[in-house]
């Protein structure tokens, strides 16, 4: 299951979260009946333990950004086709590095030259 964190309201967190704390009671019982509470919860919200776990996981990871040169060469791309002043070379040269995650030295000497272009045509726009 895909968990969507807006389906567990901010009440909903804190109250799993004094029912985690309550499992480590010394009282059988309180704790077994924290962990049903808990159960219960999820299983309203259509949740499972793994789902709750899992969505931790990806909150913890940082968002991965596309490289500076993809998100600026498709936007070239963009202004080249309805300015209409984009070549064959730089539409081919810009829709191919938009695979790489780094640009060698020639290649960014080549993006550089294309991004200035624009910029200076931009200008007199």
């Amino acid at each position: 299951m895909v968990f969507n964190d807006n389906a567990l309201s901010k009440a909903d967190k804190t109250k799993l979260g004094k029912l985690l704390n309550l499992t480590a009671s010394n009282q059988d019982a309180e704790a077994l009946s924290a962990i049903r509470k808990a159960n219960a919860i999820l299983k309203r919200l259509g949740l499972s333990w793994p789902d709750l776990l899992q969505a931790e996981e990806e909150v913890a990871r940082p968002k991965i950004h596309a490289p500076e040169h993809v998100e600026i060469s498709a936007a070239l791309l963009k202004q080249g086709k309805a300015l209409g002043i984009i070549t064959n070379y730089e539409r081919n040269f810009l829709t191919g590095i938009m695979g790489f995650k780094k640009l060698s030295p020639s290649q960014q000497e080549q993006f550089e030259r294309i991004r200035v272009k624009y910029e200076a045509y931009a200008e007199y726009v």
